[in-house]
This record gives C-alpha cells, structure tokens and sequence, in this order.
C-alpha cells in the first residue's frame, strides 16, 4: 500500500486525499467503501441485469466473473478451495447469477446453497438450470436484495457467505457487509472475491487518466468500485478478522469481457491496461466466535 500524498486528510482512521473525498461527495467513479452512494441504486441494478443477464450468458457463459482463468472448470474449483467449502456447509451466494457457481459447487461438495439475485430474470434462469441438474433440494434460488439478508435469512445461520463480484454494485458497502455479518454462524467466514481501484497516490500523472476509464467502466457494467483501502478499513472496523488477503493465484484473461461488451453493444476501451487500472482481490474474513451480532 502506498504512503498518503502531501495534504492527505484521515477520515474514521483511514488515509484519503482531498481528491478522493471531493469525488466521493460528487459519487465520483473512485468510491470510500466506508460510505453509501445513493446514486447507484437496487433498482437500477435490477434494471441493469433485467436488459444485460442474456448478453452475459452469451459473452461470460453462465459463470458471470470477470476475473478468470481460461477454463471456467478451473475457476470453480479454485473458488471452491479458496472459501473453503466443505461437505454439510450452509452457503450463501450472494449475487447468484444464473447459478453457474453454486450448481458446480453442490455437484462437488455435500452443501446446501441458498441463491440469491435482485434480478427476475435471472431466478427464472437459475431455477430452471438448477432443476435440470436436479439439485432442487440442495439449491434454493430466491429474489432479493444483499442489503436486507435480515429480512430473507435467519440470523446466525450460514456457515460461508460468499460475494464473487457482486458487492461491487452495492449501494452502501457497510449495511450488505452488517448484514452478512448477521446472517453468518459464529465462526463462519466471508469470502469476496471482487475488483478494486489501483491506488495512484504515488503516481499522481495517472489519476486523470484512471478516472476517465473508471467512469467509463462504471457505466458499462453499472457498478462502483471502491479503492482497497477504505474496504479493509470496513471490514476490520464491524469485526472480522481476516484470514486472508490476496490475488488470485491464476493468468486471468479478459476475451469474455470483449464478447460481452461486443453483444451488449457496450464499449469500455479504457486507455490504461486492466492491470494498471483495477485489481481483482480475493478477501477472507471470519466472524469471531465471541462478536454479537451487528443487527
């Protein structure tokens, strides 16, 4: 992590610039993940992915994940290894797509897997999927909305909760992260696997360059992404400790990007690299036995 540039301000504990507070304020493309964005709103996802879930199958297959190995197969069992999901687990998946994830991961472990997506379209499209594998008593796809488990889930009752990139087009970072924490058992563990903005502070002739393609990002798969900062700041300050955090241990390739982008007929054409511009991050984080229940 880089040093704080000259002018720096701390906000809640954490480092960030004038810049970034001024961007955040105007709900510029670089969020603080320790604060809500109204303007990217559960319903605009929905509408988002109601018009795009079709593009996303012919362009990502039905595993919507933008960091990813060649072979899908690969990723899933990397993913599997990463949260650590083990035979008579409860899990969450959080943002569930059309289920590609949690009918591979029922297929491999002995789970129970509760999918959710704000989206109708895609629970017509997992349901159907799931009932083709005939996992339907293993895989329960419902709708709604990751900002309010407590209202859909028992508290104290998954043993994983998994995000792959998915938190990303929350509107407010703390109360899905609240709710998670509550629908989680003691012990149990968070898994985000998600993209983060590069930190420039040390290379200040980046960042007007950075912001132009994170806005254009932003608008072509509607999402906000934090810097890795604030993020871990969060997630330390509501009470996980973490196990881990980390890159994905494979090449990633971005062809499924173009293809969708090509069929939605939405161009991203950022002028710096993927690399350079964002990071995917895999986080792993436990619910401590002893810590109470934030809702």
């Amino acid at each position: 992590m880089t040093s704080p540039s000259a002018g720096s301000e701390r906000v809640d504990n954490a480092v960030t610039t004038p810049e970034a507070s001024a961007q955040q304020q105007t709900g510029g493309p670089i969020r603080d993940a320790r604060l809500p964005i109204p303007s990217q709103s559960a319903v605009d996802v929905k509408h988002y992915y109601e018009e795009q879930t079709l593009a996303y199958i012919e362009g990502f297959g039905d595993v919507f994940q933008g960091s990813r190995p060649a072979s899908t197969t690969d990723l899933l069992d990397y993913i599997l290894k990463a949260a650590d999901i083990n035979d008579g687990m409860r899990v969450l998946d959080a943002g569930c797509g059309v289920c590609g994830p949690a009918i591979w991961f029922a297929q491999h472990r002995n789970v129970r897997i509760e999918s959710l997506t704000i989206s109708p379209v895609q629970v017509r499209g997992a349901r159907a999927r799931v009932a083709t594998q005939g996992l339907e008593n293993r895989i329960t796809v419902r709708e709604g909305d990751f900002h309010h488990l407590t209202d859909i889930y028992q508290q104290d009752s998954f043993d994983r909760v998994l995000f792959l990139e998915t938190i990303c087009h929350a509107s407010d970072y703390r109360q899905v992260l609240e709710q998670a924490m509550a629908v989680l058992k003691p012990g149990g563990f968070l898994y985000i696997k998600d993209f983060y903005c590069q930190d420039y502070r040390s290379k200040p002739e980046m960042i007007e360059t950075q912001l132009e393609d994170l806005k254009a990002l932003n608008r072509v798969y509607h999402l906000s992404l934090p810097d890795l900062a604030s993020t871990v700041d969060l997630i330390c300050e509501l009470g996980f400790r973490f196990k881990y955090l980390r890159e994905p241990d494979y090449l990633a390739v971005f062809e499924p990007w173009m293809r969708f982008e090509q069929i939605a007929g939405l161009a991203w054409n950022p002028r710096l690299s993927h690399h350079d511009l964002i990071a995917c991050m895999e986080l792993f984080c436990q619910r401590p036995l002893d810590h109470s229940s934030p809702v």
